[in-house]
């Protein structure tokens, strides 16, 4: 079971490369040392991005994620930030900023 490999933490096991596992249904799935690593953020970071709403899954008190969740995750938050600022430029919220 996939899961066990991931909460035992166990390299060498079939879908191990490194410390990440690949999961043929969604991609790999990393720890928050490496998501860190890969979206060239800090720990802490991460976890504010947790605190918005980027998926993850806790297993025995370790947090993974599945990369391609993740990206998708923030094509999402991408969009909705464009389409917020979009809203706010129509209403002229932007009017009295200087521009230097």
């Amino acid at each position: 079971m996939a899961s066990a490999n991931v909460a035992a933490g166990m390299s060498g096991r079939p879908g191990w490369i490194g410390e990440k596992m690949n999961d043929q249904k969604t991609g790999v799935i990393i720890g928050i040392p490496n998501m860190a690593e890969y979206l060239s953020v800090s720990r802490q970071t991460i976890y504010r991005y947790m605190g918005l709403g980027m998926p993850g899954n806790k297993i025995n008190d370790t947090w993974h994620f599945h990369i391609k969740n993740v990206e998708e995750w923030f094509q999402i938050k991408t969009a909705v930030i464009r389409k917020d600022m979009v809203e706010e430029i129509r209403a002229g919220a932007f009017e009295n900023e200087q521009h230097q």
